[in-house]
């Protein structure tokens, strides 16, 4: 696919867009979430950055990145997303706690207990996209969350009051990575 023409985008330097279906809170789930992530926030002292409400998602399937869109993988990708026909259903996060390394270490909740649903939907994605061809970003293992916002210091791992979250649809994100937007190019009601 990496011959196939791209929407316009930088041809050289590092690649700067992202793709990956996702799941976006509705405004009652992002409701839950904030009082969780400002009272984090509050209890751990941080100083950084917290992350606004139109950036929080799930990650569900990272396509990898690329200079540009390729046409050819958006096509491929929504057409594994239209073949998928489950229902809508509910998951809870119960864990607060920091990913990774680095400066600006993503803190986030994520959870083990209350995410079977999840990954579940999840396993039936991969499947979708494995058999129209769709490669996707293996480079690291799936662990559920939702990032709440960046800080030098890392939280204080604990469990939390369970977050549900329901999930209605599910998306396919171009992430323009160093701009901090998203645009959503595509969505798939579940149920339908």
């Amino acid at each position: 696919m990496s011959g196939q023409p791209s929407l316009p985008g930088l041809d050289s330097g590092p690649p700067r867009d992202s793709l990956f279906f996702a799941l976006l809170p509705d405004a009652p789930t992002a409701a839950r979430i904030e009082p969780v992530a400002r009272e984090l926030y509050r209890s751990n002292g941080l100083t950084g950055s917290l992350q606004p409400r139109d950036r929080l998602h799930v990650t569900l399937c990272p396509l990898r990145t690329y200079h540009g869109v390729p046409r050819g993988l958006v096509a491929d990708a929504s057409a594994a997303a239209s073949s998928l026909h489950q229902a809508p259903f509910t998951f809870a996060f119960d864990e607060a706690k920091t990913f990774g390394g680095g400066e600006r270490k993503p803190w986030a909740l994520s959870g083990k207990e209350y995410t079977g649903p999840l990954l579940a939907f999840r396993d039936a994605l991969v499947v979708a996209l494995a058999a129209q061809a769709v490669s996707m970003d293996r480079s690291s293992s799936y662990t559920p969350h939702v990032t709440l916002g960046y800080d030098q210091s890392k939280i204080n791992e604990r469990t939390v009051k369970p977050v549900r979250w329901d999930v209605a649809e599910f998306v396919l994100i171009h992430s323009l990575q160093g701009a901090s937007r998203y645009v959503v190019l595509g969505r798939w009601p579940l149920g339908a």
